[in-house]
Order: C-alpha cells, then structure tokens, then sequence
C-alpha cells in the first residue's frame, strides 16, 4: 500500500504517519511532500498513491485545487483532506474525498477514517473470481450491481458487463457480503454501495436498474441498509 502525506509543516506529515503505524500492520510505503506542487509533479510522472492524506492551506497550490486535480490522474485514490478550518469541508468534497478531519487530530476520529479508507482500499482491490466456459475470469467486486441465480447459474451484472457462472447464491453471498453485499430476495443480492432509491418493492441500482425486493425480506433489507449507511458515514 502507497500513502502519500502531502502537508507544509514536517511535525505534521510525522504525526499522520505514526497514527498510521501504531494501528496498522500491513506492509506501506509512505511518501512525504512539503507542497502540492511536488506531489501533482509525481502524478504527471505516473506515480499513483492508494491514500493521499492532503492538508488544505498550502502556498501556491491548496489542497482542494491539489485534490481535484490529482481526479484527473486516477480515479480511485483515497483522498483525505486535514485542515484547521471546518469552513473548507464541504468544498472538499467537490473531489470525491472520503473525509475531512480538522485539526488538531483526534485519535479517536482519525482512527476511525483511517479504518474506512482501509476497508475501502480493500474493495477497491477485491476480486470476485468465476469460471467460465473454462475461463477464470476476475471481476472488481466495487463493479458488481447486483447478482441473480436462475437454473443454478449465477448471472452477475456489472457495471459494463455481464457474466454467468455455475454456482449457488449462498456461496456467492457468503463471499460478497463483507463487502457490502445484502439478498433482497431469493433469487437476488445487490451490491448496496450501488444502491440509489427503494421504490415499494423495487430496489433502483445507481445505473437504473431495478432488482425485486420480496416482502418477506423488505424490513431485513432496510435495517441492512441503514446500518451499512452508519458505518460509511
């Protein structure tokens, strides 16, 4: 894992990186910069981070114009900006960050974003892997609207596919649900990170798409689905 700490002041960038290490255990490369000049400059070589710590008032380039611009290069960073200011919350939003911490760190808090941008890079790099027709093909779970069994087969429908599989939609819930993941019926999950709206028994994906929703599971469903939202909030 890439973790680049992008903040003026050296006691700053220090403090993020032993938060980071007094709770995390997996092997991580971290990269300092002193200025969002120096960091977009690895962007525009092709250096890419799994989580980018951005402080917001810096000279020159601040950290929401850095954020916005580092989109550009990659779509999947895990942006978290660090300010002294509230007022620049909800500004920074504008890129897609995953929090805004304000200084002075709180453990507690930081801990806490930490674990979601943890859990998110996971999903980011989770694969649901399949056969077919003698092929084994990995499909990025974040991709997966929603899955379907008929005839004991699997049909999983992405957001630019669709595949078929053999398979059992125990088994497939089993291995999909920590990542967000919940049956909506006896013969559907849905990847409830994807979810837009629930309408009577229909639940709307983000591309449109409607999945039936059993009565019988209806209330299940939607405590899931609050819960799932208190842990990503």
């Amino acid at each position: 894992m890439r973790i680049a700490i992008c903040d003026d002041f050296l006691d700053s960038r220090k403090e993020i990186i032993n938060k980071i290490k007094d709770v995390v255990t997996n092997k991580i490369m971290f990269f300092e910069f002193a200025s969002a000049e120096d960091l977009l400059l690895e962007y525009a070589h092709g250096e890419k981070y799994d989580i980018v710590f951005l402080d917001v008032e810096m000279e020159k380039i601040d950290g929401i114009e850095a954020g916005k611009r580092i989109r550009t290069y990659d779509s999947k960073a895990i942006i978290i900006f660090v300010s002294n200011y509230p007022k620049y919350a909800v500004p920074a939003y504008d890129c897609e960050a995953l929090y805004f911490i304000v200084k002075p760190i709180e453990n507690e808090n930081f801990y806490r974003v930490l674990n979601k941008a943890m859990e998110k890079y996971q999903l980011l790099h989770q694969y649901y892997i399949i056969k077919n027709k003698g092929n084994v093909i990995k499909i990025p779970v974040r991709k997966i609207v929603y899955v379907e069994v008929y005839r004991k087969h699997l049909i999983i429908h992405t957001t630019t596919s669709v595949y078929e599989t053999v398979g059992k939609l125990n088994e497939a819930l089993l291995e999909l649900e920590p990542y967000g993941f919940c049956q909506v019926h006896q013969g559907y999950l849905v990847n409830m990170n994807l979810i837009r709206e629930f309408s009577n028994y229909d639940v709307v994906m983000e591309n449109g798409e409607k999945v039936m929703m059993s009565v019988r599971k209806r209330a299940e469903v939607l405590r899931n689905f609050a819960c799932y939202l208190e842990r990503n909030n």
